[in-house]
């Protein structure tokens, strides 16, 4: 069996929100509002500083989506708004990205080959585009991780106002994209928020919690902590769910075992586990190929594993005697 990951390799604020936009935005709000309480504290003033811009952009998009699926009536900046901020979030970018490449050089002249007039000039279309081509550009420079997720985020932020305002053909699922999208950077945020404070606090490792829900990312019942996972099964070549599919998870030499429902979903829960554990889903249909997946098994986490299911190979005859 595979070697099992490090723990602390799993981001678990992505796996543990991953198809709950709800959980996330509780999750994130809990940790902004705690945030904010700190900034007494200069490293938490910076933290929040890095996560507030990320955080906020995640929350006006769930607006947009909820505006645009039907669900509020109201709640989304106009999309004037957004345009008037660019000056002010401008000046931080830029900040940021000419402290690393000085100005006029080769590298920021690559970044803003035209300085700020694409932003604060065109149309608002060309004004949010500038926004998206500046953080592909910022995507996987070294040093400006934390500029690339802010700049994404407020293009997310702005492209979503404005899809919520012109509600067009096909807008709701360009929403959930922008949606699913954000959902990963804040997820991202939350991690690097809890790798300094593991930092600030590693003598005390008990402030940590301090900042985080924790009844949203494990059990908090009595008794050993579980895991679960969740998925569809599909068939490889058509694309279609599967059900009746036979899911069996195999871990410390037990099975615990499910059947795909009528739409190929299935759910195996409350998963007892001390650490994280190496584990084997097995996916059984008659007619098609056992598919078996290793998989680690973490406490607290809900873990989504998908199977794609073919019929069985058939084997070549040999070749003819000559």
């Amino acid at each position: 069996m595979a070697q099992r990951p490090w723990i602390f390799m799993s981001n678990t604020f992505e796996v543990n929100t991953r198809g709950s936009n709800v959980k996330m935005l509780s999750l994130s709000t809990d940790t902004h509002a705690k945030l904010s309480v700190g900034v007494a504290d200069p490293d938490i003033l910076m933290l929040h500083g890095l996560y507030d811009p990320i955080f906020t952009a995640y929350r006006q998009v769930c607006i947009d989506y909820d505006v645009v699926a039907g669900n509020r009536k109201g709640g989304t900046l106009a999309f004037e708004q957004v345009l008037d901020m660019i000056p002010t979030e401008l000046r931080k970018w830029e900040g940021a990205i000419r402290a690393i490449h000085f100005e006029d050089t080769p590298e920021e002249m690559a970044i803003f080959p035209n300085k700020r007039t694409p932003f604060l000039q065109g149309t608002y279309e060309q004004r949010i585009g500038a926004i998206g081509t500046l953080a592909q550009k910022l995507n996987g420079m070294a040093g400006l991780a934390s500029t690339h997720a802010q700049v994404q985020s407020f293009y997310n932020m702005a492209l979503g106002t404005r899809l919520a305002q012109q509600q067009g053909e096909g807008s709701l699922a360009a929403m959930s994209d922008l949606r699913e999208q954000q959902r990963i950077l804040l997820a991202e945020m939350l991690y690097g928020v809890l790798g300094y404070l593991m930092f600030k606090h590693r003598g005390a490792r008990e402030h940590i919690d301090n900042y985080f829900d924790l009844t949203l990312l494990r059990s908090t019942g009595e008794g050993a902590p579980t895991a679960s996972i969740s998925g569809m099964a599909k068939n490889a070549l058509t694309g279609n769910p599967l059900p009746g599919v036979e899911v069996a998870l195999l871990v410390d030499g037990e099975e615990k075992a499910t059947t795909t429902d009528g739409t190929g979903n299935y759910e195996l829960d409350n998963i007892t586990v001390d650490e994280a554990t190496d584990a084997q889903v097995r996916f059984r249909l008659m007619g098609l190929a056992d598919l078996v997946k290793d998989i680690t098994l973490v406490p607290g986490e809900d873990q989504v594993v998908d199977a794609n299911m073919a019929p069985p190979s058939i084997p070549m005859p040999p070749p003819p005697m000559p």
